[in-house]
């Protein structure tokens, strides 16, 4: 009875973070260590209906941030040449980040995108604003994993200039 209790316990809560989720885990289990869940009848159709509404909030949402991952490209290329870099998180949201720099390797504009949801946005950085991306790379090796992102738009700058200016570093 007490493992019925807790599993009563854990759906009420798993409800409270994802209701969608909630019902589909209550309609496949209906009874568990003796507890009975009554959650209503739910056919086929009832949950494909909530699949075809969960699909289409993911493609909204998945629409919303290439838009502003767009708006943040276009906004930092005419800055001066673009480095892109990601992390993912393993259960928190990653990052993106959005390096702009001149051929010298000034950086002239920086962006991050931190977070899971679609109400994340693009924010300035502007401490490496003005700084050279071969000392910011110096700087950021010292904590690789907190910096992976910025690190691989810095090492895509690198590439880019390289192949731009003939092999010389300037």
């Amino acid at each position: 009875m007490r493992d019925g209790r807790r599993m009563g316990t854990l759906i009420k809560n798993f409800s409270l973070c994802n209701s969608a989720g909630a019902f589909f885990l209550l309609s496949l289990v209906k009874t568990f260590g003796g507890l009975e869940i009554k959650m209503g009848d739910w056919n086929i159709s009832d949950f494909l209906g909530v699949l075809l509404i969960l699909m289409i909030m993911q493609v909204i949402g998945t629409h919303l941030q290439v838009k502003k991952y767009r708006k943040a490209v276009s906004k930092l290329h005419k800055l001066g040449n673009l480095g892109v870099g990601a992390k993912r998180g393993k259960l928190g949201g990653g990052n993106i980040v959005i390096i702009a720099c001149k051929a010298d390797g000034k950086i002239t504009g920086a962006e991050e995108m931190k977070g899971m949801t679609i109400f994340a946005g693009f924010k300035e950085i502007p401490d490496i604003v003005g700084r050279s991306i071969y000392d910011l790379k110096i700087d950021y090796l010292t904590d690789e994993k907190k910096y992976k992102a910025h690190l691989q738009a810095i090492e895509a700058l690198e590439i880019r200039l390289k192949n731009d200016s003939g092999g010389e570093k300037t």
